[in-house]
């Protein structure tokens, strides 16, 4: 779903192979507007991915990684040149929205813990499109920690937020489908997730 969960899901799928080699096994990019639809479709078996999962005809299984989240500011506002944030500081910046047919659940706060409403910035349909608009200073995004490596980019700053709940993966399938192939792969991505190598390390326990 994206750059890290990916990488890991590449480095999986290549174990896979090596174990299993009657599987055919193809790895595609899913849906940053509607994360479920193409599962549900039957496009994909499983999907590596953002938690919450909390869908009734879908099952999960559990955190397989953690990282910190961090605030996509433009290197021009206020909030750039703080050495960390709170959930309480959103309220001075507009946060972008992903645009599409997303659960509430997954959507962005609208309200800081201490009561004061978060400013609406523009709809994103995707990720690059959402850097973009982060750097033109349109608004501000909250994303994984790993961003910061895998999307650098000219005008945009990383601050950690430190009372956030961290971003978790895991896998998702259809409830009635925890197949074979599936428990094979969940057992290539958490010995991936486990030999600990530097781009987890550094990322993912920030």
């Amino acid at each position: 779903m994206n750059s890290l969960t990916g990488e890991i899901a590449i480095r999986a799928v290549d174990r896979l192979r090596a174990d299993h080699p009657e599987l055919a096994v193809e790895i595609c990019e899913t849906s940053f507007t509607d994360p479920f639809a193409q599962l549900r479709d039957r496009y994909y078996d499983v999907q590596f991915m953002e938690f919450p999962v909390r869908e009734d005809d879908l099952a999960k299984g559990p955190t397989l990684l953690t990282e910190a989240r961090v605030l996509a500011v433009a290197t021009g506002h206020p909030l750039a040149s703080r050495p960390f944030l709170t959930m309480d500081d959103l309220a001075e910046t507009a946060l972008l929205a992903i645009e599409g047919d997303l659960p509430d659940y997954r959507r962005a706060p609208v309200r800081t813990p201490d009561g004061r409403p978060i400013p609406a910035g523009p709809g994103a349909t995707s990720l690059q499109e959402a850097l973009m608009l982060t750097a033109a200073g349109k608004g501000a995004l909250l994303t994984g920690a790993h961003t910061a490596a895998h999307q650098p980019r000219t005008g945009i700053a990383y601050v950690q937020i430190l009372d956030a709940p961290p971003v978790r993966y895991g896998l998702a399938w259809r409830s009635d489908e925890h197949t074979a192939a599936v428990e094979a792969f969940a057992v290539r991505v958490a010995a991936e997730i486990e030999a600990g190598d530097r781009l987890i390390t550094d990322f993912a326990n920030a």
